[in-house]
């Protein structure tokens, strides 16, 4: 069952594509309805997240929606492109053509994060690791609490006091990477996890996507993009 339930309501393909696409690597994939009729299904899946194609909702329709907020008011709603002015309260609005860093700082905005956010970044990398906790412990609303194990028994060690809501798994200096997420799955932890890789752990790509679909992100990006490695964890934490 997806973690965050997400309805679309668009006859934009570029939309459903672009919004499809930025939760494939979650488990919370949307539901879509392509005409303005099928917005009724609302009711009955009483979804978390919901993204409507702005010039659609009309004024008779923004009472239909509103009713729906009085039943479930921890839903929130976006306007896909243009919203009229049909007194409808949006928690957000999304511009056609989609923009993913736009796009992910809107919806981020309104969802809730556990505070601290507990990431576990497995890794013999002590560079890496300050890194990561440099950059993440700076964080602030959620705040993050970082710890490293260096082996599997590290590793056990930690989930067996209280599992992260995170993984980072770094392939490059932890070759058992495949036997974690194994082992992980005949536990049925279904932790979220990025994998740092490079151009000689392809082999190992294979080995642990046979057990878990993490994202995966070439380690020479990381040090240089913390801001997006950050906007993964948040979207695996909410959405995984």
């Amino acid at each position: 069952m997806p973690k965050r339930s997400i309805f679309l309501v668009t006859a934009n393909p570029k939309a459903v594509q672009a919004i499809t696409a930025y939760f494939s690597d979650t488990e919370s994939i949307p539901s879509v309805a392509r005409s303005k009729g099928d917005y009724a299904a609302l009711f009955s899946l009483k979804p978390d997240l919901v993204f409507f194609q702005g010039d659609w909702v009309d004024s008779k329709l923004a009472v239909r929606l509103v009713e729906f907020r009085t039943e479930s008011p921890k839903t929130k709603f976006f306007s896909l492109g243009k919203a009229s002015s049909a007194g409808f309260a949006w928690h957000g609005s999304i511009e056609f053509p989609i923009d993913e860093k736009a796009f992910r700082k809107t919806i981020l905005a309104q969802v809730e994060f556990p505070n601290p956010i507990r990431l576990l970044v497995v890794s013999k990398a002590s560079q890496l690791i300050g890194a990561v906790r440099d950059y993440f412990e700076a964080r602030k609303d959620p705040a993050f609490q970082i710890a490293e194990a260096s082996d599997e028994a590290d590793f056990g060690k930690h989930c067996a006091v209280r599992l992260p809501h995170c993984l980072m798994v770094d392939s490059t200096t932890f070759a058992q990477a495949a036997e974690l997420f194994q082992s992980l799955e005949k536990k049925q932890s279904r932790i979220p996890a990025v994998v740092f890789t490079n151009s000689a752990t392809s082999d190992q790509i294979l080995e642990i996507r046979k057990w878990r679909a993490p994202v995966f992100m070439d380690l020479n990006r990381v040090f240089d993009s913390m801001p997006d490695l950050l906007a993964i964890v948040k979207k695996l934490v909410v959405f995984s």
